[in-house]
């Protein structure tokens, strides 16, 4: 058995020759260093990679954060919005709230504490400065606008209340709307004028401005214009004229004229003897007639389908006569 292996041995050697074997282990190390080679030459591929993907995540995590942070600023900004709508709305309330809760009464007398308060701080007027000149009416009229303000503040939140309390119409004349808040303006002084007031002004009780000089109005303008209020209510002036006597008449009237007096009749301002625009009056002398009877407490009242002047004193029963 020991001669056959031998033989199988020999057989072996003579196979592999020593330069084959030099060859294998060329080869061999030479593939081993193609291989590092390749290694080293993907080792730069792996670190680019890895720092793409680095990368990739720092930009997803930078995409993230500025996504939240978007998100934050929208929600800070709905609740930005919403607490101010929910601010809005609440003053709303509050304005109506406190709407219409004051009487005619009451805002009149708080109208006075805001004007007591003014007055005893700095005065309604003009005041004295140290060097004796006179404020500068810009700081006036500040003081002023700013009162004229708190006023209205208070007038027009109240006038809904205000104007219920007065009745819409008043023998046909609007009452709600002549209803405004007051002003206050320097004192001025005022010269009369010389004319007598109007008969409207004069049957209601009240002044009239063409009776008095303020500013630089003139007597002429004054005579030849209606006076403020009812110019403010469209109405117009029914003031008194000097007549103008004729020749026979002056000689009727000679003893009068000498003795200095004069006649005098109502007549439209403008010295028309035509109705009254926009008026169902015909004449002055009917609407001279329509304020006398206002003046004797007569009514335009509904009668019998119609509107008819009823006078009160016609409805007085009679005192009874002592025996």
């Amino acid at each position: 058995m020991y001669p056959n292996n031998l033989k199988k041995a020999r057989n072996i050697k003579d196979e592999h020759h020593p330069t084959d074997l030099f060859f294998e282990i060329s080869h061999a190390a030479s593939r081993r260093q193609q291989e590092g080679i390749r290694w080293r030459g993907r080792q730069p591929d792996a670190e680019r990679e890895r720092e793409e993907e680095e990368d990739y995540l720092l930009r997803a995590q930078q995409v993230h954060e500025d996504e939240e942070k978007a998100k934050a600023e929208i929600e800070k900004l709905i609740t930005e919005t919403f607490k101010k709508d929910l601010d809005t709305w609440r003053e709303k309330r509050n304005k109506e709230a406190q709407r219409d809760r004051l009487s005619r009464a009451e805002v009149d007398d708080e109208v006075l504490r805001m004007v007591e308060k003014v007055h005893r701080a700095v005065g309604l007027g003009k005041r004295r400065m140290e060097d004796g000149t006179e404020e500068p009416h810009d700081e006036w009229r500040g003081r002023m606008v700013s009162l004229r303000r708190q006023i209205y503040r208070v007038w027009n939140e109240n006038q809904g209340r205000i104007c219920m309390g007065l009745p819409r119409y008043v023998e046909g004349y609007p009452v709600r709307e002549g209803i405004k808040p007051p002003k206050f303006l320097p004192g001025r002084r005022q010269k009369l004028s010389g004319l007598g007031a109007c008969l409207q002004c004069e049957v209601k009780g009240l002044g009239c401005s063409r009776s008095m000089l303020s500013g630089r109005v003139s007597g002429r303008d004054l005579q030849s214009k209606g006076c403020k209020r009812c110019e403010e209510e469209g109405e117009r002036c029914i003031v008194e004229w000097e007549l103008e006597d004729t020749e026979e008449e002056e000689l009727q009237d000679k003893g009068k004229k000498e003795s200095g007096q004069k006649d005098y009749t109502w007549d439209w301002v403008d010295g028309s003897s035509g109705p009254e625009p926009g008026s169902e009056t015909e004449s002055v002398a009917e609407a001279v007639e329509m304020w006398e009877r206002r003046r004797r407490g007569a009514k335009l009242e509904l009668v019998g389908g119609s509107m008819q002047w009823v006078e009160a004193g016609g409805f007085a029963p009679r005192k009874s006569e002592k025996a």
